[in-house]
Formats: structure tokens, C-alpha cells, sequence
């Protein structure tokens, strides 16, 4: 299994800037982390945020309007928002669809 956090700016301009001040930060990891914390970021300038366009433009592409999001790789099942841990195992190591996912491709 193999697990990547993109990050994407759904919630509007605050949460876009926010996103740009994680990618942006001299320390992205530490920043993601103050981020989920609660703390404000101060922006360090501008940066590369090609990726975040990119992660928008596929969220939009493929209908994303949530985080998080789950694509079970061997065959593209998805499942959106918050999962107890239980769930997401099922998920990942079943090939079924749950009834509230989006289906295989």
C-alpha cells in the first residue's frame, strides 16, 4: 500500500493561501503540520504551486469535493470524507465497493 497527501485548496481563497503557505514554507512538513494544528502561517513568498494546480485540476476533472479522498489503487474505487480506521482497512484490502463510494473505473 502506498499513501500520498496531496494538498488541495477546495474551500475557497482562505484555504487556497493556507495550501501556499505549507508548499511555500522553507519547512513544508513543519508547516503541514502547524496547518492541521491550528496556527497561523505566514506566507514566505512565492514558490513553484504547480502541483496544487494540478492536484485541483484533477480533483475537479474526476469530481473531488471533499478531503479527505481515498483511490484504492487496483482498480480506482474511491471513497471521500472522514473513514474510521476499520472502514479504510476494509477498503484497502477488499476489491468491494462500499455503498457510499464512487465505483471502479
Amino acid at each position: 500500500m502506498r499513501v500520498e497527501e496531496r494538498p488541495i485548496s477546495i474551500f475557497g481563497e482562505k484555504s487556497r493561501k493556507l495550501a501556499e503557505a505549507v508548499i511555500c514554507s522553507r519547512d513544508p512538513e513543519k508547516a503541514l503540520h502547524q496547518a492541521y494544528s491550528g496556527k497561523t502561517l505566514k506566507p514566505q513568498g512565492s514558490c513553484d504551486t504547480s502541483g496544487l494546480d494540478a492536484n485541483e485540476a484533477f480533483a475537479k476533472k474526476y469530481g473531488f469535493s471533499g478531503t479527505p479522498v481515498m483511490v484504492r489503487a487496483s482498480d480506482g474505487a474511491v471513497i471521500e470524507g472522514y473513514r474510521g480506521a476499520a472502514e479504510i482497512r476494509g477498503f484497502l484490502r477488499s476489491n468491494t465497493i462500499p455503498s457510499n463510494a464512487k465505483g471502479a473505473k
